[in-house]
């Protein structure tokens, strides 16, 4: 039998509340919530789809379904997966500068995320990720606070830049071992491009960063003792030479600049390859 898990929705209890099934932590369910003992948990049709602050928490099991992402949609497992779809909302009237966050973590599963992209509302965003030896994939929002982080496992991620106000897009991404493959989408206001920051550390994977020719800013790129590489439409490179340090390592370092925008982009892994591409 599945071991229970934890469900909140905090919206507060129904006026008439029916009697929770066996499955249920009664401290912590606020609104109906099935497992079917398949293993995974809920399906599409167990999800409340009006509440503003949606919180799963379970031990093995995996999390499956569609989300709307509103003020807070954060999923924990610690051994199981996590492979959902996120429909960013409109923030609620009585909130309307309430960011929309979303967190998920799990210590052995992989996680995956498609964001729907239909209509996503004007909104601060944040996300956080992490995994300590899954993969991290799929599509997700670059807001305000972008964060993805693993252990042992790979990285491979599409990202659309939403800028709010005065919150540029920014994200940060660090890997142990694993190898960190980013792609940065274009974006509807320009803006998002020119102000965007990305910091990607890694000990021993690569990375690779393929990105929007909207972007404009400077790049920095460095590897200890791997191959670097920053090439694309309007990019100029300032200096590339190979680095010297305490130990006389040889490794590259490259700085660029690509138009006159304030974005920043800044790279650096100790043993893998960095590329950072423009298209």
């Amino acid at each position: 039998m599945d071991e229970p898990c934890q469900f909140r929705a905090e919206s507060g209890l129904p006026e008439n509340p029916q009697p929770l099934p066996p499955a249920y932590d009664i401290e912590t369910a606020k609104v109906p919530l099935t497992n079917s003992g398949n293993g995974s948990l809920p399906t599409k049709d167990d999800l409340p789809t009006d509440n503003p602050r949606t919180i799963v928490t379970t031990m093995s099991n995996s999390i499956f379904g569609n989300y709307r992402l509103l003020d807070l949609l954060d999923l924990k497992t610690t051994s199981g997966n996590i492979d959902i779809t996120s429909s960013p909302d409109a923030a609620d009237k009585d909130g309307p500068d309430q960011a929309a966050e979303f967190v998920a973590s799990t210590m052995s599963g992989d996680i995956a995320n498609t964001v729907s992209l239909a209509a996503v509302p004007s909104r601060e965003y944040i996300t956080r990720v992490s995994s300590s030896s899954g993969t991290i994939s799929g599509a997700y929002l670059m807001g305000s606070t972008t964060d993805f982080r693993t252990s042992s496992g790979r990285m491979n991620l599409v990202l659309s830049p939403v800028a709010y106000g005065t919150y540029p897009p920014s994200l940060v991404t660090y890997s142990a071992s694993g190898s960190q493959d980013i792609e940065i989408r274009a974006s509807q206001n320009k803006t998002a491009l020119q102000t965007l920051t990305l910091r990607s550390d890694s000990l021993s994977g690569s990375v690779t960063v393929r990105c929007s020719a909207d972007f404009e800013g400077t790049i920095e790129a460095r590897s200890s003792a791997g191959r670097t590489f920053v090439y694309g439409p309007g990019v100029t490179v300032a200096t590339n030479f190979p680095q010297r340090g305490g130990m006389n390592f040889a490794g590259r370092y490259v700085k660029a600049t690509k138009g006159s925008g304030a974005g920043k982009i800044f790279i650096n892994t100790a043993s893998g390859d960095v590329r950072v591409i423009f298209a």
